[in-house]
């Protein structure tokens, strides 16, 4: 138990000795040792006159940054106000939006139709030139009929000139 009672009461006097230590490290550290010189409270005053100065500069440069920005903004919201549609419009939009479909459908139904028209057309040019072609062959068969007919009356008039006149 004297032990226990060595050990307790050496704790309090080791952190008492701890905390001493450190105020006066933190002591010389912060005052010195060798602190010949005063302080030049100029200098400092200075130094703080233009770090509040520089700050001071920065804060006005970032007003006027967000006084432009401000300004942007009210500009862009004109602008979006401007550039809204209003239902009249769109009203008429929408309505030539329909007749341009309503066009486009008609213009397809043109171009089909024209497209069997062509195809109708060529059909007739290749009717025509066959109607041409059977005619031709039609009159050059007429022409050989003719003479073929010739040569049959021909001959039979060669025929019945040659029996006896008697006989008939």
């Amino acid at each position: 138990m004297k032990e226990e009672k060595n050990k307790s009461s050496t704790a309090p006097i080791i952190l008492a000795v701890i905390v001493f230590i450190v105020g006066l490290g933190l002591g010389y550290y912060l005052w010195g040792v060798n602190r010949e010189k005063a302080p030049d409270y100029k200098t400092m005053l200075k130094e703080t006159i233009d770090y509040i100065a520089t700050i001071e500069h920065k804060n006005r440069q970032f007003f006027q940054k967000v006084d432009a920005l401000e300004n942007e903004i009210a500009m862009l919201k004109k602008e979006k106000a401007a550039s809204e549609v209003p239902e009249e419009t769109e009203v008429k939009i929408k309505e030539m939006e329909e007749e341009i479909q309503a066009l486009q459908e008609e213009n397809a139904s043109l171009e089909s139709s024209t497209t069997t028209h062509q195809e109708i057309l060529q059909q007739n040019q290749m009717l025509k030139a066959k109607i041409q072609q059977l005619t031709e062959e039609l009159t050059s068969m007429n022409a050989r009929m003719g003479a073929v007919q010739e040569l049959v009356e021909s001959q039979t008039t060669i025929g019945t000139s040659k029996t006896p006149h008697g006989l008939e």
